[in-house]
């Protein structure tokens, strides 16, 4: 009533100041406002919003449908900018993925951070690195092994793959249905095949790893010696001292494992992997 009280100038006719119009209706200025406001929206700025809505949700599922996982609001934002050159908060990207009732795939906690470490003399080599993961481009190469499992009996498959920490390309890599040293060795390999130019000359270039035995071995020693890499390896049960190498399998499994699942060879789960280190090597922002 207030509204078209006002509205329709009745106010003006008879001299009524707005505030003095809320007191005769009992409304207040806030609400009368709100009202009007909600009234305007009618016009058109609420269907503009609903449809903005739905344009974001299908940019939301393209970029889904691209990467092959749902990724976290923030990787959203990033790709809503970079692909449809459409700026969004986090915020409103958070609300919108609660709306498509979706879920990030996040990776699991650390199981080391926060425990005791240990440490053994044994053959081991020290932590020459120290956690120092940016020195430079290709002077400090990160590899590790995880394991993987495939096709309906969940056959167990392994991969070794080296990193440059500081540009954090994966340089070699190589998947087998066993880990034993050849694994490593074919990885590595991978990696001088590819690479070997690009390290530099008169500069210490470490190779670091866990104390796995794989790496323990003479002839991975050796290979690295003819390589000039200088090796160093992880405190024993210390996660965090090869944290990057550790964070990549962690998102590449969160990202792709129930696929991998679905694969029915071993060279079907390679050509999966070989895919999924070119996209991380050349299109992930």
């Amino acid at each position: 009533m207030a509204y078209d009280y006002i509205s329709r100038g009745k106010a003006k006719e008879n001299g009524y100041t707005n505030t003095r119009v809320f007191k005769l209706f009992g409304v207040s200025s806030t609400g009368y406002y709100n009202y009007v406001a909600r009234r305007e929206d009618r016009d058109g700025k609420q269907a503009a919003r609903k449809q903005d809505e739905i344009h974001v949700m299908q940019c939301f599922k393209k970029i889904i449908k691209t990467l092959g996982f749902v990724p976290g609001k923030r990787t959203f934002r990033r790709h809503m900018f970079r692909r449809f050159n459409y700026n969004i908060s986090v915020s409103r990207a958070s609300a919108i993925m609660k709306k498509m009732q979706i879920t990030a795939q996040l990776p699991k906690k650390d199981a080391y951070k926060g425990q005791a470490t240990h440490h053994h003399e044994c053959m081991a080599k020290p932590n020459l690195v120290n956690r120092n993961f940016k020195l430079g481009v290709r002077q400090v190469i990160l590899t590790d092994i995880t394991y993987i499992h495939y096709g309906y009996s969940r056959t167990p498959a392994y991969m070794c793959a080296f990193k440059d920490a500081y540009t954090t390309e994966i340089l070699g890599h190589y998947v087998s249905g066993r880990m034993d040293v050849s694994l490593v060795q074919k990885a590595f390999n991978n990696m001088m095949e590819n690479h070997k130019d690009e390290f530099p000359k008169n500069i210490e270039v470490y190779c670091h790893s866990d104390q796995g035995s794989q790496y323990l071995s003479t002839s991975f020693k050796q290979l690295l010696n003819d390589n000039d890499f200088i090796q160093s390896m992880s405190r024993r049960g210390n996660s965090q001292d090869n944290a990057p190498m550790e964070s990549f399998f962690g998102r590449m499994k969160t990202e792709v494992i129930d696929i991998i699942a679905r694969c029915g060879d071993i060279a079907t789960v390679r050509r999966l992997i070989d895919g999924y280190i070119n996209m991380h090597n050349n299109e992930r922002y």
